[in-house]
């Protein structure tokens, strides 16, 4: 009695919208197939390389706050404007080190910038004349001399097989 209930309740699934029982589905031949004879496989068009870029960011004066660093490819925007920048990871300190890795960059030229938030506000804080009061660091650790490094001066190039960056913190 039951299995002849069951049975006519599953007849009237179609009726009610929904999809009655599922037939097992056949599986593929899982050999590779190849194209008939005389037609050519089509061509495969490589994509972009796809490369790691590993970070470690060092020097933080204290694991207070967060870690910001932001990825530029471009001088727009270096080194504070992190909405414009390509790639942003923000996250905890932990032993005056943030380390990170972005996978999936294509070579090319970038500069790294990197900002110690401490009072969490996801930008540099200054005080007087403009002079940072948090930490900053740039790639290739430029020298400082008025005014936050340039692009030009933090850009580096990234080629495969990828590329491992340090960066050091700065307090003034």
């Amino acid at each position: 009695m039951r299995i002849a209930c069951w049975l006519s309740l599953v007849a009237l699934l179609p009726l009610a919208g929904c999809p009655g029982p599922r037939a097992p589905q056949p599986q593929g031949d899982p050999r590779p197939t190849r194209p008939p004879e005389g037609v050519s496989p089509p061509e495969v068009q490589p994509g972009p390389l796809a490369l790691l870029l590993v970070i470690e960011v060092r020097g933080f004066r204290s694991d207070r706050g967060l870690a910001r660093v932001s990825l530029f490819e471009s001088p727009e925007g270096f080194p504070e404007e992190h909405l414009r920048a390509r790639r942003v990871a923000v996250g905890p300190i932990e032993g005056g080190v943030f380390r990170l890795e972005w996978a999936g960059l294509e070579p090319g030229t970038y500069a790294v910038a990197a900002i110690h938030d401490e009072d969490g506000d996801e930008r540099l804080g200054r005080g007087l004349f403009g002079v940072p009061k948090e930490g900053f660091g740039v790639s290739n650790d430029p020298p400082v001399r008025l005014g936050l490094p340039r692009y030009e001066e933090a850009a580096f190039e990234l080629q495969p097989p990828g590329r491992e960056l340090q960066v050091s913190m700065r307090y003034f």
